[in-house]
């Protein structure tokens, strides 16, 4: 199942004129002046106006997160330019307070045949818990883009563990090069893995150990339910558990 597409640009405005009115109020709040607000604005419309030219893009995607609402997260926008020979989708995020010149930031999401994993623990709040980049790839724009493809695949994750009694879940989304399978614990907190290969059995045994891992944390008096995980020995453990059975 694809992640939404939505075509209908009444949609996509009514959307953005909420995203800058929660922005706006949240800026008023945290005491902007009246001119960086009104800069804000100004940069902001103008983005708008021009994405949505015709000729700039064939379809729109948009998702606010992580966050209860979009004054506290980010809008994220792909867009699909020509380059060369093939169409390649550009991810732009907005990110909360921020002229559109300082945060607009350019993702190109290159096809690879090489095995990629990026590991995450999602909390029943969503929020992000634990991360682990099992790939070459470690800069800012290529973190910062998994963690939106994680982000968009959580109600659907959701959904499915809702319809079945077993723990996990094989390749339940599928964005680009990326599959997406999960292992949703009995109280709600879900492991993701963005993988590019295909490897059931080993992702299940990576999960499988990072539960085992995870449920002794738990158990910890010192350790609160829904804090981040930041032990080296779990970093270093799961590190090991990825090379064993992703990479091997």
């Amino acid at each position: 199942m694809e992640m939404p597409m939505y075509q209908d640009i009444k949609i996509f405005k009514d959307w953005i004129k909420e995203y800058m009115k929660k922005l706006v109020e949240k800026m008023k709040s945290d005491g902007e002046s009246e001119e960086s607000i009104s800069n804000f604005k100004k940069n902001m419309q103008e983005y708008v106006s021009s994405l949505l030219k015709k000729d700039r893009f064939k379809e729109l995607q948009f998702f606010s997160g992580p966050g209860d609402n979009a004054a506290e997260g980010q809008l994220a926008i792909v867009e699909y330019r020509q380059v060369s020979d093939t169409e390649q989708p550009i991810v732009m995020l907005i990110k909360q307070g921020l002229t559109v010149e300082k945060c607009v930031i350019v993702i190109r999401m290159e096809k690879t045949s090489a095995k990629e994993y990026y590991f995450a623990i999602v909390d029943m709040n969503d929020r992000l818990m634990f991360e682990l980049n099992i790939s070459k790839k470690n800069d800012f724009d290529s973190m910062l883009l998994k963690q939106l493809i994680a982000h968009a695949s959580l109600d659907i994750v959701d959904e499915a563990a809702a319809e079945q009694s077993h723990m996990m879940i094989k390749q339940v989304e599928k964005y680009n090069e990326w599959n997406i399978s999960a292992f949703v614990t009995s109280s709600g907190v879900r492991f993701l893995m963005l993988h590019t290969a295909k490897n059931d059995e080993g992702i299940k045994n990576f999960f499988i150990e990072i539960y085992e891992m995870y449920i002794k944390l738990a158990m910890n008096p010192f350790h609160r339910i829904g804090e981040k995980i930041e032990s080296p020995a779990f970093h270093k453990r799961a590190q090991l558990y990825g090379r064993k059975y992703l990479l091997a």
